[in-house]
């Protein structure tokens, strides 16, 4: 893949760009071939749990974890719960932790409830959690 500018569709069907400043998939200057494979497991281990760490690394998205750690709940339910957030704002939060497979979604009517993915939480990290502990 050759790097700069490369054109992207989004969600709605928008196009975006973004740069591209190193191939898709590769780590920074780091040769995967040279690795020794129970090192090349855990660069795995980290690639894959990347995005769930980095939605947990926001403090609003914490405390919507921990509001749905015993309840699943609407949006409505969970903005009520943490007051400081908007429901717009608790609604993308939401979204971005859907995203990340912290949370699973179910649909009844027209409303959407939420609920911790605990058993993913806890295979990704415990997979993670075994990759270290090999080395």
């Amino acid at each position: 893949m050759a790097l700069g500018w490369r054109g992207l569709t989004g969600r709605a069907g928008a196009p975006y760009y973004v740069y591209v400043i190193r191939p898709v998939g590769e780590c920074c200057f780091i040769d995967l071939a040279a690795l020794a494979p129970e090192v090349r497991t855990l660069h795995d281990h980290l690639v894959a749990s990347r995005e769930m760490l980095e939605a947990l690394a926001d403090p609003a998205r914490q405390d919507l974890v921990q509001v749905l750690a015993r309840n699943e709940l609407n949006v409505g339910e969970v903005a009520a719960r943490v007051s400081r957030l908007s429901r717009p704002t608790v609604s993308h939060h939401l979204g971005v932790l859907r995203r990340a497979g912290l949370v699973r979604t179910r649909k009844q009517g027209k409303e959407v409830y939420y609920c911790l993915n605990k058993e993913r939480i806890v295979a990704t990290l415990q997979a993670l959690l075994n990759s270290l502990t090999c080395c």
